[in-house]
């Protein structure tokens, strides 16, 4: 597949630039001036990540029409735009307005979406940590490396409530930060494995929703 990347030099992007290549995609990188923007200034009120999104977005769709097929897009966001099991409510609303803000602009901008203009799909990433934190750009790959993540639509996945659920008063708002920090931290590695093997496969399963991650446990026998 023909893959266009924007931000391959940023933390999850050059991790993408080695799994999008092990999979075997025909890959375009664009990557910013950053003289252009020395003297941007933007409002407390304007948030820049969901323009970019909505001027991919139009791009995206103007292309889509004029080839006849819709393009297929995965976009980041905020985790803050999932749920947890069993709670009608986004984890986002346990967050300062000012934490989560420029994600749920996001969502705004990109859910409104007809699927016939475009197939896309929000990445609600987390906290992720780099395998080696001395790697260099496009580093290559001699073949994917297969990630170990589990996957939830909508909401996050393989949640387990920790002993502050019972606490009185504060135990739901800290119950669902103490478990996102300890059990929902991934590598981006493996969460750029996922994006270049969904693109691989061309597959439906997550295109018009939120996608969430976990990194699988371990087995005892593993």
């Amino acid at each position: 597949m023909r893959v266009l990347l924007l931000g391959g030099t940023g933390n999850l992007g050059k991790r993408c630039v080695p799994a999008l290549l092990a999979h075997e995609h025909v890959l375009t990188i664009y990557v910013r001036n950053p003289s252009k923007f020395k003297h941007l200034e933007c409002s407390r009120q304007s948030f820049l990540l969901p323009k970019i999104a909505k001027a991919v977005a139009d791009a995206a769709i103007a292309v889509g029409n004029e080839r006849g097929v819709p393009l297929r897009v995965w976009i980041t966001a905020g985790l803050g735009l999932l749920k947890t099991p069993g709670r009608p409510y986004l984890i986002q609303e346990f967050a300062p307005y000012v934490a989560m803000a420029q994600h749920d602009a996001t969502r705004k901008a990109i859910e409104p979406i007809p699927l016939t203009d475009l197939r896309w799909s929000l990445f609600c990433v987390g906290n992720m940590q780099p395998l080696d934190r001395q790697q260099t750009v496009f580093e290559p790959l001699n073949a994917p490396t297969p990630h170990n993540l589990l996957l939830g639509v909508m909401t996050m996945p393989a949640w387990v409530d920790s002993w502050w659920i019972h606490v009185p008063f504060v135990g739901d708002f800290v119950n669902i930060w103490m478990v996102l920090f300890f059990q929902y931290g991934t590598k981006y590695e493996a969460a750029a494995d996922f994006l270049a093997e969904d693109l691989e496969k061309e597959s439906q399963d997550f295109v018009g929703v939120r996608v969430g991650m976990k990194k699988e446990s371990k087995s005892k026998d593993d």
